[in-house]
């Protein structure tokens, strides 16, 4: 009976060939459900890529393709938004992490290694913190999206509202703050 090379999204370290090996995977979204309810995949996440070793390190070089629900920073509307790119990361052995000598300087590239116990490796981490990680800091569902009308709340890109406009200059709108308490 032969041992399998991948089960799931882990791969065996002592399986993995030093010329490397090729593999797709199709990742079910609910892998990437965060805690906050920020990150739902909307279809499975596509990753390809090619795992490698040199002596106990394991390098992984791959793509990714995922669909991702978010809100519009400016009109709360869901939307999709799409995340396709590169993706690589860099596995050793968790005792070459534990250093017994002295505290050494960490360098970007010592960054990016991921730790493995045993003799498994589980890619889902890297490929989750790249989604994660490409993810806007304020998502919009367009560049030009009206966003909520501060008065009423109305989605102004379906609507528009009645509301009055009023233009203030903002450099000078905390006196007017001032001056309207005083009155």
């Amino acid at each position: 009976m032969s041992q399998k090379l991948f089960t799931t999204l882990s791969a065996k370290v002592s399986l993995i060939p030093e010329e490397g090996v090729a593999r797709k995977w199709v990742i079910d979204p609910e892998n990437f459900k965060d805690e906050l309810g920020q990150i739902a995949a909307e279809r499975p996440v596509e990753a390809v890529g090619r795992l490698y070793r040199a002596g106990t390190t394991i390098y992984f070089d791959g793509e990714v393709d995922a669909a991702i629900r978010l809100d519009c920073s400016r009109c709360l509307e869901t939307f999709s938004f799409g995340v396709s790119g590169k993706v690589s990361a860099v596995f050793m052995p968790e005792a070459e992490g534990k250093g017994e000598g002295p505290e050494k300087q960490l360098r970007a590239d010592d960054l990016d290694v991921q730790f493995y116990d045993g003799d498994e490796i589980d890619l889902l981490p890297p490929i989750r913190d790249y989604v994660a990680f490409e993810i806007p800091m304020r998502p919009l569902c367009a560049d030009d999206c009206n966003g909520l009308c501060p008065e009423c709340g109305l989605n102004l890109n379906k609507t528009k509202c009645s509301c009055e406009k009023q233009q203030v200059d903002s450099r000078f709108s905390a006196l007017k703050k001032l001056i309207t308490r005083e009155e």
